[in-house]
Protein backbone atom coordinates (compact mmCIF):
# COMPACT_ATOMS: atom_id res chain seq x y z
CA UNK A 1 0.00 0.00 0.00
CA UNK A 2 2.88 2.40 0.99
CA UNK A 3 4.41 1.69 -2.41
CA UNK A 4 1.45 2.19 -4.75
CA UNK A 5 1.06 5.98 -2.70
CA UNK A 6 4.95 6.44 -3.56
CA UNK A 7 4.05 5.99 -7.12
CA UNK A 8 0.89 8.43 -7.02
CA UNK A 9 2.91 10.94 -5.52
CA UNK A 10 5.77 10.40 -8.24
CA UNK A 11 3.29 10.68 -11.35
CA UNK A 12 1.00 13.50 -9.24
CA UNK A 13 4.47 15.35 -9.15
CA UNK A 14 5.99 14.84 -12.83
CA UNK A 15 2.66 15.78 -14.34
CA UNK A 16 2.86 18.99 -12.31
CA UNK A 17 6.44 19.46 -13.80
CA UNK A 18 5.24 18.61 -17.40
CA UNK A 19 2.23 21.17 -16.99
CA UNK A 20 4.68 24.09 -15.52
CA UNK A 21 7.43 23.06 -18.23
CA UNK A 22 4.84 23.77 -20.65
CA UNK A 23 3.22 27.00 -19.44
CA UNK A 24 7.03 27.89 -19.90
CA UNK A 25 7.26 27.01 -23.10
CA UNK A 26 4.21 28.88 -23.89
CA UNK A 27 5.51 32.48 -22.26
CA UNK A 28 8.55 32.17 -24.38
CA UNK A 29 6.61 31.35 -27.71
CA UNK A 30 4.76 34.70 -26.50
CA UNK A 31 7.45 36.53 -26.23
CA UNK A 32 8.67 35.77 -29.60
CA UNK A 33 5.96 36.55 -31.40
CA UNK A 34 6.03 40.14 -29.48
CA UNK A 35 9.44 40.51 -29.80
CA UNK A 36 8.75 40.19 -33.53
CA UNK A 37 5.86 42.69 -33.35
CA UNK A 38 7.51 45.08 -31.57
CA UNK A 39 10.65 45.62 -33.53
CA UNK A 40 8.69 45.52 -36.89
CA UNK A 41 6.40 48.35 -35.30
CA UNK A 42 8.92 50.48 -34.42
CA UNK A 43 10.67 49.89 -37.76
CA UNK A 44 7.45 51.52 -38.92
CA UNK A 45 7.00 54.15 -36.36
CA UNK A 46 4.13 52.47 -34.86
CA UNK A 47 4.77 53.36 -31.23
CA UNK A 48 1.59 52.64 -30.13
CA UNK A 49 1.91 49.49 -30.50
CA UNK A 50 5.45 49.13 -28.79
CA UNK A 51 3.93 50.59 -25.71
CA UNK A 52 1.37 48.61 -25.53
CA UNK A 53 4.21 45.44 -25.37
CA UNK A 54 6.79 47.11 -23.63
CA UNK A 55 4.24 49.29 -21.28
CA UNK A 56 5.17 52.02 -18.97
CA UNK A 57 6.37 53.31 -16.20
CA UNK A 58 3.12 52.97 -14.47
CA UNK A 59 2.13 49.91 -16.17
CA UNK A 60 5.56 47.65 -16.93
CA UNK A 61 5.06 45.08 -19.19
CA UNK A 62 7.66 43.82 -21.07
CA UNK A 63 9.85 46.35 -21.11
CA UNK A 64 12.91 43.21 -21.05
CA UNK A 65 11.99 42.68 -24.36
CA UNK A 66 13.72 46.42 -25.96
CA UNK A 67 17.47 45.54 -26.57
CA UNK A 68 15.91 42.11 -28.27
CA UNK A 69 17.08 41.66 -31.68
CA UNK A 70 14.55 38.94 -33.49
CA UNK A 71 16.77 36.78 -35.98
CA UNK A 72 15.26 38.54 -38.88
CA UNK A 73 15.59 41.65 -38.15
CA UNK A 74 19.38 43.84 -38.04
CA UNK A 75 18.07 46.87 -35.90
CA UNK A 76 15.88 46.58 -32.77
CA UNK A 77 13.55 49.22 -31.36
CA UNK A 78 16.11 51.92 -30.04
CA UNK A 79 18.41 52.23 -33.44
CA UNK A 80 14.30 52.17 -35.21
CA UNK A 81 14.18 55.46 -32.88
CA UNK A 82 16.68 57.36 -33.86
CA UNK A 83 16.01 56.33 -37.41
CA UNK A 84 12.79 57.98 -36.89
CA UNK A 85 14.59 60.98 -35.08
CA UNK A 86 11.66 60.94 -32.61
CA UNK A 87 13.13 62.37 -29.41
CA UNK A 88 10.12 61.93 -27.16
CA UNK A 89 10.55 58.01 -27.94
CA UNK A 90 13.84 57.79 -27.50
CA UNK A 91 14.05 59.86 -24.30
CA UNK A 92 11.03 57.56 -23.13
CA UNK A 93 13.20 54.02 -24.02
CA UNK A 94 16.28 55.23 -22.73
CA UNK A 95 13.55 56.38 -19.64
CA UNK A 96 13.31 52.14 -19.09
CA UNK A 97 15.82 50.43 -16.74
CA UNK A 98 16.27 47.62 -19.24
CA UNK A 99 16.84 49.58 -21.68
CA UNK A 100 20.97 49.31 -22.92
CA UNK A 101 21.82 52.18 -25.21
CA UNK A 102 25.78 50.19 -25.81
CA UNK A 103 23.07 47.61 -27.74
CA UNK A 104 25.10 46.63 -31.02
CA UNK A 105 23.38 45.63 -34.37
CA UNK A 106 23.77 42.92 -36.61
CA UNK A 107 25.55 43.19 -39.78
CA UNK A 108 23.83 45.26 -41.88
CA UNK A 109 23.82 48.04 -44.56
CA UNK A 110 21.45 51.18 -44.64
CA UNK A 111 20.81 54.14 -46.53
CA UNK A 112 24.15 55.72 -44.78
CA UNK A 113 26.49 52.99 -45.49
CA UNK A 114 27.77 50.21 -43.26
CA UNK A 115 26.00 50.07 -39.79
CA UNK A 116 27.54 46.31 -38.93
CA UNK A 117 27.85 46.44 -34.82
CA UNK A 118 26.98 49.84 -34.27
CA UNK A 119 25.46 51.41 -31.02
CA UNK A 120 22.35 53.58 -31.29
CA UNK A 121 24.16 56.51 -30.92
CA UNK A 122 27.33 55.42 -33.61
CA UNK A 123 24.13 55.04 -35.91
CA UNK A 124 22.61 58.53 -35.20
CA UNK A 125 26.28 60.19 -35.86
CA UNK A 126 26.41 58.51 -39.22
CA UNK A 127 23.21 59.64 -40.28
CA UNK A 128 24.27 62.84 -38.98
CA UNK A 129 21.52 62.96 -36.15
CA UNK A 130 22.53 65.09 -33.95
CA UNK A 131 19.64 65.74 -31.72
CA UNK A 132 19.57 62.03 -31.13
CA UNK A 133 23.55 61.66 -30.78
CA UNK A 134 23.34 64.17 -28.10
CA UNK A 135 20.06 62.62 -26.10
CA UNK A 136 22.22 58.87 -26.42
CA UNK A 137 25.32 61.01 -25.20
CA UNK A 138 23.66 62.28 -21.99
CA UNK A 139 22.32 59.01 -21.40
CA UNK A 140 25.70 57.29 -21.84
CA UNK A 141 27.35 60.05 -19.11
CA UNK A 142 24.89 59.21 -16.62
CA UNK A 143 25.24 55.80 -16.81
CA UNK A 144 29.02 56.09 -16.28
CA UNK A 145 28.92 58.48 -13.60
Amino acid sequence: MSYILISLEFIIMNKCHIICFRAKLHVIDQDAVDVNRLVEAAKYGDWETVWSIIGSHDNVKKAYLINAIPENRRWGVLQQAVYWKNQEVLRKLLSFEECDSDTRVKKCKSECGATDRMKAGEIANAYKYNEMASILSEHANIIND
